[in-house]
């Protein structure tokens, strides 16, 4: 069983050079943990230049969050998709688009009060991979375990795109 843990706030702000963020939410409630193993995964991918970080609140954004910095946050989806389905949402559609959130407060909440306080990045996307469940002890749906490659492939662009990575 993997062990997911957020870093301290204070090993977080110790980091300003990095170039991109990226926030995986989730719990271990089977399928929601998908996040957290898209961001494991990215580790290998995107292994320099990044904060690669698991959450398990929507409220550990606000500070984390910086308004010069692009950020990815990957998130667990019950919107009535296809189990597996991977997408990506603007911030300013996720009321409609994420459907039920698991966490205390929308997503799309957070988000507002970032923006409020001036630290939403300008290059911000939001990854939904749509569960098929969220008990408590059971691993990963085969179809959300084979969306893990396919959200990296897309967030691997958004990033390289923000950070000129793919201009080589």
């Amino acid at each position: 069983m993997h062990h997911f843990n957020a870093r301290p706030t204070e090993e977080f702000n110790a980091r300003p050079t990095e170039e991109f963020n990226i926030f995986a939410l989730g719990s271990f409630h089977g399928d929601d943990r998908v996040g957290w193993e898209v961001a494991e995964a990215l580790r290998n991918v995107l292994a320099q230049g990044g904060l690669i970080e698991n959450l398990t609140s929507p409220w550990d954004l606000l500070h984390r969050l910086v308004s010069d910095r692009p950020a990815v946050i990957v998130d667990a989806s019950q919107s009535g998709r296809v189990a597996g389905e991977v997408f990506c949402v603007a911030p300013s559609e996720l009321n409609c688009l994420l459907g039920c959130s698991s966490h205390s407060v929308p997503l799309c909440d957070i988000l507002a009060l970032a923006e409020q306080q001036r630290c939403l990045p300008a290059h911000l996307a939001v990854i939904g991979i749509e569960v098929q469940q969220t008990q408590p002890g059971e691993d990963l749906s085969p179809a959300v375990r084979a969306a893990i490659p396919v959200a990296c492939d897309l967030i691997a662009s958004l990033v390289g795109n923000w950070t000129g990575a793919d201009d080589a």
